[in-house]
């Protein structure tokens, strides 16, 4: 595996309309977003459990919202 390089630090709220519509390299060449440096990969680990957690629950429990995308969790 390579070490990970800083990407984007730009806060997502600012990148979400030019990632929504390009996709994330449009504003990071080198796809990350973020700087991973700073953690371990227990920590990154931990941090996709979670997200694979959250999505699930989405998936399993949320409510669609008025445009039929995921909503929260009920």
């Amino acid at each position: 595996m390579t070490q990970p390089t800083a990407g984007n630090t730009t806060s997502i709220t600012e990148l979400l309309l030019a990632v929504v519509a390009a996709g994330v390299a449009a504003v990071s060449p080198s796809d990350v977003l973020g700087d991973p440096t700073a953690v371990t990969a227990e920590e990154g680990e931990c941090a996709l459990r979670q997200m694979i957690k959250d999505v699930r629950a989405l998936v399993n429990d949320g409510e669609a919202d008025a445009d039929g995308r995921p909503g929260t969790v009920i």
